[in-house]
């Protein structure tokens, strides 16, 4: 794979619906008082400093995965530090498959309600709950009973494409003012903007700023939200095996550079989507963006139909793994590929999604637990446990 395409397939692995939820996340930022401006700042700059980190983590387990000869992530961590620990990888790939299931399943919920209240005239309350049930069973269920999900093969595709089609009308709403006091939509949106502004502190701006700064705990939730976005490190191993080498046989080169640019393009559109959303909400930024934007608007219309298209043949990508891992967890005989496994599997799932859950606190769960093990601990202990032995690259 050349390093265009191995970029493009790491930025489609990065990208997806979890952006959503990074202007909720800043909005946390302001808890303390903070301006918006201010925290727009600050969550702008942990954006970067946590892309750049999970780049580098990224990178970490293709070198563990080179250095050890395979080819998998379990199979890394069972050559570095021993298979008796192997299932807190197959742990945290369940946690995570399940949440993101369950936030998936809703956005579709929520995308397709607003989208059908779009073009009713006049609009008119739908049951959201009912439209949900009607796209598991009808649409979905047919989906994840695929018996190979190569027919979905192009939704990463669908999901660079409407992830960039959201960031670019979120954008286009925040400097037309259109939910500004003067704007179209101001007075027809369900939360109405607010926006925080800092008194001036009588001992001066630094002090000011001290006494307004974010708290422990909600830079550690803003920071879960990212890391569950930029979250794409399991699948790092596959890509480093099918990266092609350079002219002088090293792999290592061309996926680092591949990664870099990846990273990079994924921390601006997440940049985009966050600073956008939280720069024309404020303080009444909900926990999934879209839902803000008012039902009439065409272009939040157009933001919804991508995202509906790219969650709809995600959702497969992320129960599948889900089943088969806890199938594989349980040790059933099927592996997990029967039908009433997907039944099941499916049902679990749609039973938490119909529940409403909040989505920003799923999302921060998946990346504070399982995700931080992917991302930061696991590669760090690979290497380090690598760095204190003998081992040769392979020739």
């Amino acid at each position: 794979m050349s390093v265009c395409n191995l970029t493009a397939n790491i930025a489609n692995s990065i990208v997806g619906f979890a952006v959503l939820t990074l202007p909720t996340g800043m909005e946390r930022l302001s808890d303390n008082g903070m301006a918006t401006s201010e925290a727009l700042g600050v969550g702008v700059v942990l954006l970067l400093v946590f892309g750049t980190l999970n780049a580098w983590t990224f990178t970490l387990i293709a070198e563990a995965c080179e250095r050890t000869g395979t080819c998998s992530y379990t199979a890394a961590w069972q050559k570095t530090l021993g298979p008796r620990t192997a299932w807190l990888v197959s742990s945290s790939t369940l946690l995570i498959s399940f949440n993101n299931a369950v936030i998936c399943q809703s956005i579709i919920g929520v995308c397709l309600t607003d989208l059908i209240g779009f073009f009713l005239e006049p609009p008119e309350e739908l049951p959201r709950l009912r439209i949900q049930l009607l796209v598991v069973v009808a649409v979905l269920l047919p989906l994840c009973l695929l018996p190979s999900l190569k027919p979905l093969s192009a939704a990463s595709t669908f999901g660079l494409a409407g992830t960039a089609t959201t960031a670019a009308t979120m954008a286009a709403r925040a400097l037309d003012t259109s939910y500004g006091p003067e704007g179209k939509f101001f007075e027809v949106v369900q939360w109405v903007p607010t926006f925080e502004q800092r008194a001036a502190d009588p001992e001066g701006e630094i002090a000011g700023l001290a006494a307004v700064a974010p708290s422990a705990s909600s830079v550690a939730f803003f920071l879960s939200l990212a890391s569950s976005a930029y979250l794409a490190h399991f699948n790092a191993p596959l890509m480093y095996a099918e990266t092609r080498p350079d002219r002088h046989g090293s792999r290592l080169a061309p996926f680092r550079a591949a990664a870099a640019i990846a990273f990079s393009a994924a921390a601006a559109l997440f940049i985009s989507i966050g600073g956008a959303g939280f720069a024309t909400f404020g303080e009444a930024v909900q926990a999934l963006v879209i839902n803000n934007y008012a039902a009439a608007d065409p272009l939040a219309a157009i933001a919804r139909c991508g995202l509906f298209l790219t969650v709809l043949f995600e959702f497969p990508l992320l129960e599948r793994p889900f089943r088969l891992t806890l199938a594989e967890q349980l040790g059933s005989s099927s592996g997990g590929k029967g039908r009433i496994h997907v039944f099941l599997s499916l049902g679990a799932i749609t039973a938490v999604a119909l529940a409403e859950p909040p989505l920003d606190q799923l999302a921060a769960l998946g990346g504070a637990t399982g995700g931080s093990l992917l991302i930061y601990i696991a590669p760090a202990l690979m290497t380090l446990r690598l760095a204190s032995r003998t081992i040769l690259p392979r020739s």
